[in-house]
């Protein structure tokens, strides 16, 4: 490792035909990158190829420990004050981490930043004038719904700079310092970052909502531009994502949310109308996981709250928007 301020945590699962593509992007940074590949037990090429990159530190997992796992991994073997957490379906323009440090330096209290990440398919990557958003950060519905703002738009309209609830976890810039701010006492005392219990899929939302119980902010910068393949080329929507996605959107709001008599019902008609897609089979193993996760959220919400210098219901307030998607938000 060198004396780069950034380091690059590459999660990788089974992802070798993107892996090289997205370490030859962090090269190029007009800002020094160290990389590092958490490799989570990949059954393809990846550990191979990674063997002819010397310049790339290799955590190599010999079980698949999730994108929260190998995150924490990654966060292990590093001590870099700033952090990139991305998949390996991702690139990056050349100035992006110089952009987006731009922004950390203005204003010590911004602890995340995500860049203007474009959707691509196969090798082209899109211009901002011609390509479709992926994302430009977190958002939160009346219903409980997360999505990505401005997914599936022109990306050239999401040209703002912007306050947002928070980034996603696909390419996610963090301060070190709001990371271990944010941390949580486990039995053992450990402290964990992003949380295991999860697995993956929801633990980017998860510390979204940690960071800002503890008053950190996060920003959208849209002249920090990338691009992200998002579900890779393999299956996109397994019985085991369909599993996580249904028990971690739950378990994460019943670890952060308040009470609301207007929004609850919504809520509820929501959650019974994704039930009802899933099918029985998904749902009887997402009962299952939401009863196996079920103790160490009512454990972390007790920390997390008792830590809190934001209250619950002013996070809620200032930050769920209404069912309708059409609108934004804002905060400049």
């Amino acid at each position: 490792m060198t004396a780069a301020r950034v380091a690059a945590i590459i999660v990788n699962h089974d992802g070798a035909g993107h892996l090289l593509a997205c370490i030859d992007s962090l090269r190029a940074q007009s800002e020094p990158v160290d990389i590092v590949v958490v490799d989570n037990a990949s059954q393809d090429d990846s550990l191979a190829l990674l063997g002819n990159e010397p310049d790339i530190l290799v955590v190599a997992n010999r079980t698949n420990r999730g994108y929260a796992g190998g995150a924490n991994d990654g966060l292990s073997a590093t001590k870099h004050p700033v952090v990139l957490v991305a998949n390996p379906d991702t690139r990056f323009a050349p100035d992006h981490v110089a952009r987006v440090l731009e922004v950390m330096d203005r204003d010590e209290r911004v602890g995340s930043v995500q860049g203007r990440l474009l959707r691509f398919d196969g090798d082209d990557l899109p211009a901002v004038h011609e390509a479709v958003l992926d994302s430009c950060g977190h958002a939160i519905d009346r219903s409980r719904l997360f999505r990505n703002l401005g997914a599936g738009e022109p990306a050239w309209r999401w040209d703002t700079p912007a306050e947002v609830f928070g980034v996603t976890g696909a390419a996610a810039f963090h301060r070190r310092v709001m990371l271990e701010d944010i941390a949580i006492e486990k039995p053992d005392g450990s402290l964990e970052v992003f949380d295991e219990t999860l697995f993956a899929f929801f633990e980017d939302v998860d510390l979204d909502w940690r960071a800002r119980l503890r008053g950190w902010t996060a920003r959208y910068e849209p002249a920090a531009v990338g691009w992200h393949e998002r579900g890779g080329r393999g299956t996109r929507r397994s019985r085991l994502v369909e599993e996580l996605n249904f028990a971690n959107r739950l378990l994460v709001v019943a670890k952060h949310d308040v009470w609301s008599p207007t929004s609850w019902p919504v809520m509820a008609l929501a959650t019974l109308a994704k039930a009802a897609l899933v099918g029985p089979r998904v749902l009887w193993a997402c009962l299952r996981r939401l009863r196996t996760g079920w103790p160490d959220v009512r454990r972390d919400r007790r920390w997390i709250r008792a830590r809190a210098v934001v209250a619950p219901r002013k996070v809620v307030t200032q930050w769920v928007e209404p069912v309708s998607l059409a609108g934004r938000r804002w905060r400049r």
